[in-house]
């Protein structure tokens, strides 16, 4: 039997899609070692810096409060970018909590700025927050965010509808409140009274807490 001819428009195509696959296998390839490690230390000094020019206007003057707002909010996401590779401890909430609850304390020797993460279950609803503080003498609250969620009826009844989350950001300044923000992160006007209340509350929750974790002085 006589081979049949080779028909160079298929073997064309074959090697146009081989060609088109091998390229793009090779956009998959993951970042290499030396790729990440930069990014890291990127985000590490942009976390330096950060928090350097933070603790210089909370410190020194009375900074304006739009603009405390702005580095603080940026202070948390460089401090975020950069804490996957962070140190995590986890601790159980059994006394604190009617439930059950857990703390997770995330640090690192690289820098001052602490983030406590706590997750609270109650019969009728889950307070979920994160504390910023930094690690002085005494820690000093940089900022938290609190997400509350509210059920219609405790969680083990049938049809049981969870509510919108409420989530709210404080914005402390040499741990005195300075702005509360909602979930858009804008600013929201609260009566003095209610701002000193949240104080109080914000602080009782940290020192209990603290009781809990140890990392911190």
């Amino acid at each position: 039997m006589k081979n049949k001819p080779i028909d160079i428009f298929l073997l064309t195509a074959a090697l146009l899609v081989f060609f088109l696959q091998a390229c793009n296998s090779g956009d998959d390839k993951p970042p290499s070692p030396l790729t990440n490690s930069t990014a890291n230390n990127q985000n590490r000094d942009t976390l330096k810096d950060f928090l350097a020019e933070y603790i210089f206007q909370t410190n020194f003057g009375k900074p304006d409060t739009n603009n405390l707002i702005n580095k603080t909010l940026a202070l948390m996401a460089a401090f975020d970018s950069v804490s996957v590779n962070f140190t995590r401890d986890s601790f159980e909430l059994i006394e604190n909590a009617p439930e059950s609850g857990e703390l997770v304390a995330i640090h690192s020797p690289s820098t001052q700025l602490k983030r406590i993460d706590g997750e609270v279950f109650g019969e009728i609803g889950k307070l979920e927050f994160s504390f910023y503080m930094i690690n002085k003498d005494s820690p000093q609250l940089s900022s938290v965010i609190f997400k509350h969620t509210e059920h219609d009826k405790p969680m083990y009844e049938k049809d049981m509808k969870v509510g919108p989350p409420i989530i709210t950001y404080e914005i402390y300044c040499d741990n005195r409140l300075v702005a509360v923000l909602d979930k858009q992160r804008k600013k929201k006007a609260i009566a003095e009274n209610l701002m000193d209340e949240k104080v109080r509350d914000t602080k009782q929750a940290v020192l209990d807490y603290l009781r809990t974790v140890h990392i911190l002085k």
